[in-house]
């Protein structure tokens, strides 16, 4: 039952205080299905606020789009790395982030085994946050050369900066 405004406001504050609680880290935050709705939403029942940006003042650095999420989330200022996918369609299951070289953070798709496939694809642990379920499982991924463990995972936790423009959870 959260507001636009309220789900912006309590991002905002989770990854100020992620940044205060550990001010030298890295935090990455990839963009998902929830964090389109405000581009969604702006289209279907405002179209002509849709790509709206700050007054064009000289000397003055503006996101080019005022309802983005790294302008409405100070994610600039936070020294918080934002992962886009390539925007070819409706990809945002592809917004990915190599922790190491056998780990990957992906924000996934609509299935609960989007890990699960995403790991044998790519021949690599995953952690995956779609779903809003937790799921721990071990992959085996076979080739010619035997056997590699992988583990796919859903960490179960709702998108930081996810937008509920249609009342929430």
């Amino acid at each position: 039952s959260a507001s636009a405004q309220e789900s912006i406001d309590s991002s905002g504050r989770l990854l100020s205080d992620q940044r205060s609680a550990s001010p030298a880290s890295r935090i990455v935050l990839l963009e998902g299905n929830h964090d389109w709705r405000l581009a969604t939403e702006l289209l279907l029942r405002a179209e002509r606020m849709y790509g709206i940006k700050p007054a064009q003042i000289q000397g003055h650095e503006n996101d080019p789009r005022a309802f983005s999420l790294r302008y409405l989330l100070h994610l600039d200022e936070l020294a918080v790395d934002f992962i886009q996918p390539d925007r070819d369609g409706d990809n945002y299951n592809h917004a990915e982030y190599w922790i190491t070289d056998t780990l990957c953070a992906i924000h996934g798709d609509k299935s609960r085994k989007a890990a699960r496939s995403e790991a044998v694809k790519i021949g690599a642990s995953v952690v995956c946050g779609h779903t809003h379920r937790q799921i721990v499982e071990p992959v085996s991924k076979w080739s010619r050369t035997g056997r590699q463990q992988l583990l796919a995972a859903h960490d179960g936790r709702v998108r930081a900066a996810g937008l509920w423009l249609d009342g929430g959870p």
